[in-house]
């Protein structure tokens, strides 16, 4: 096994990771190589910018000249990056991260890997927005990784050859949750996760209601926060859980 600083690998998102992009943490902390994380729309490495002040008036002046995107500026502050660090490969935190870096890497001859998660290969209006990127991503990208047999298909059918695309299921580190002992607890269920649509609690709560119909002494834990934790609130109380929840 690689010891963590033999290989360099730069890992590229749009934005620092949040606390619930666990996964994302993950790759920056333990992959076996040294990693250098580059985020942001603009570009940033730790705390500052990649393109100096100078550099962004340019391309500020470039875009109006040339009437263009952001496109140019993400470009070349991707290729300044990659140049200051010299990383071995570049691993990309979504596909739509993907379609940003790939002409830098192209440029610079720098394998591109990327991650896909989620919204990237399934939300409509993301699929329509890179309908044109993403085969051009998939014909750049040196690997693809999808996290699910379903999204394993899904990319495939959007043009991915099944040669790159590579099922990599999340992990759990089952030695940080020891200690437990199922069999002697009490009948409690926990979620964990953001009261958001793509979430979906209320369908959690529903589910408990079921659960708690046969069994009044089970309870359920939901940990987090959100726009919809009061309709979920509410929901509970519609079903008459809102002492066991």
């Amino acid at each position: 096994m690689l010891k963590r600083g033999e290989r360099h690998i730069c890992v590229v998102t749009d934005c620092l990771p949040a606390p619930s992009e666990t996964f994302i943490r993950a790759h920056i902390e333990n992959l076996p190589a040294r990693v250098t994380l580059i985020h942001g729309w603009r570009s940033m490495v730790a705390d500052r910018m990649v393109l100096s002040l100078p550099e962004r008036l340019l391309q500020k002046a470039l875009r109006i000249i040339t009437a263009s995107d952001l496109g140019r500026e993400s470009t070349t502050a991707y290729m300044k990056a990659f140049r200051k660090h010299r990383p071995e490969a570049v691993l990309a935190e979504y596909g739509t991260t993907g379609v940003l870096t790939m002409e830098a890497c192209r440029r610079l001859a720098i394998p591109l890997i990327v991650h896909f998660h989620g919204y990237d290969a399934s939300e409509h209006r993301v699929l329509k927005e890179h309908a044109e990127t993403y085969p051009i991503l998939f014909a750049e990208a040196a690997a693809i990784i999808a996290v699910s047999r379903t999204m394993q298909r899904k990319l495939v059918s959007l043009g991915a050859p099944p040669e790159k695309v590579n099922y990599n299921p999340y992990g759990v580190d089952c030695e940080r949750f020891g200690g437990a002992s199922p069999a002697r607890a009490a009948p409690v269920f926990l979620a964990v996760g953001r009261f958001v649509e793509k979430k979906a609690p209320q369908i959690t709560l529903m589910a408990f209601a079921q659960v708690w119909r046969l069994d009044s002494s089970v309870r359920l834990r939901m940990i987090g926060d959100g726009p919809l934790l009061d309709e979920c609130r509410a929901l509970a109380k519609e079903l008459a859980i809102e002492d066991a929840v």
